[in-house]
């Protein structure tokens, strides 16, 4: 299934917001839909914080990982999401 909607989400030093974004991703009902979290190397461990959120809920096959080489700011992080997204929208979440 091709994803009608890639949403981008470049995540850095969010732990204290990272599951309530994600909850409320989980809540939306469009299923023609992926969700790609973009690691941009913080020290917070919120890149683990959202694997280990999504690891064993049904709706798992929506989301993806991807990681910046480096801190790279949001921006950078956002083209990687971009380069990688199958969807026919593009659109951006801030993690917080």
């Amino acid at each position: 299934m091709t994803p009608k909607v890639s949403l981008i989400i470049p995540v850095y030093n969010a732990a204290p917001y990272i599951e309530d974004c994600i909850s409320s991703l989980m809540a939306q009902t469009m299923d023609e839909i992926e969700i790609i979290f973009v690691d941009d190397h913080g020290t917070d461990g919120s890149i683990r914080i959202a694997q280990a959120y999504v690891k064993n809920h049904p709706c798992n096959k929506h989301f993806h990982f991807l990681s910046t080489p480096h801190n790279m700011g949001p921006g950078p992080a956002r083209n990687i999401g971009i380069a990688a997204s199958q969807g026919e929208y593009v659109g951006f979440i801030d993690s917080d």
